[in-house]
């Protein structure tokens, strides 16, 4: 959390996003850096694994590729469209091709069997942050809209 007086004023008019973002911005630089997420982390837990989860959720996030994520690209990331609407069918479609076992969910075997089926030989590790980056877990799997945050596909063009 941003520790200086910025932080102090009142954030009752500031969007959703922007408080998130401005929580999330430990060094009140304007922007998120793997830092600010290992110190907004560090708070709640001591879990080896977050050093994993701060990398992939910055790669997901940073659109420009700076190593930083700007308010503009972590709104996109949060501002998906409604998954009803038109222009996502051919995601649905992918991610109905995806779930080979038809459960509505892409679990580790859905997506490394599809994976493998297109040629790419990813590890189990790899497979594993790809879902975690989706929202899900080696037990659950994701849904659609983890599918799109694994892509990390701007359906809002």
């Amino acid at each position: 959390m941003c520790p200086n007086d910025r932080y102090a004023h009142d954030l009752a008019g500031l969007s959703d996003f922007r408080r998130a973002f401005t929580v999330l911005d430990f060094d009140c630089d304007g922007k998120i850096g793997k830092e600010d997420l290992h110190a907004f982390f560090q708070q709640f837990s001591a879990d080896p694994r977050a050093t994993e989860d701060v990398d992939s959720m910055i790669v997901v996030a940073d659109r420009d590729k700076d190593g930083f994520v700007e308010y503009e690209e972590f709104e996109k990331v949060l501002s998906f469209p409604a998954p009803e609407s038109p222009e996502n069918e051919v995601f649905r479609e992918v991610f109905r091709l995806m779930d080979g076992d038809g459960d509505g969910k892409l679990g580790f075997s859905d997506l490394k069997g599809y994976m493998g089926s297109l040629g790419f030989s990813l590890s189990d590790e790899d497979l594993e942050m790809m879902l975690r980056v989706g929202g899900g877990d080696l037990n659950e799997g994701v849904g659609y809209e983890g599918l799109v945050k694994i892509l990390a596909v701007d359906l809002a063009r």
